[in-house]
């Protein structure tokens, strides 16, 4: 069964995107923004939209790290 994913979740990642300079200012404000509107949405949509928001993170980590590790390794 897969693990849910909570706004705290999404919320921890955002911020270490930003602070890594992975995602930009308006970036993160649009998605912290979705995050305090999960009342105006069905539950079930708002599940899939974390799941979806966390795909993308978990990409930008990744390639966040390949390009860290491509620049050190010159």
């Amino acid at each position: 069964m897969e693990e849910e994913i909570s706004s705290a979740q999404i919320k921890e990642k955002i911020h270490k995107l930003y602070s890594r300079n992975l995602i930009d200012h308006k970036t993160a404000q649009e998605i912290l923004l979705k995050l305090e509107q999960e009342n105006n949405y069905e539950k079930k949509f708002f599940k899939e939209l974390l799941k979806r928001f966390n795909e993308r993170l978990d990409f930008k980590l990744e390639r966040g790290m390949i390009n860290f590790l491509k620049k050190n390794l010159k």
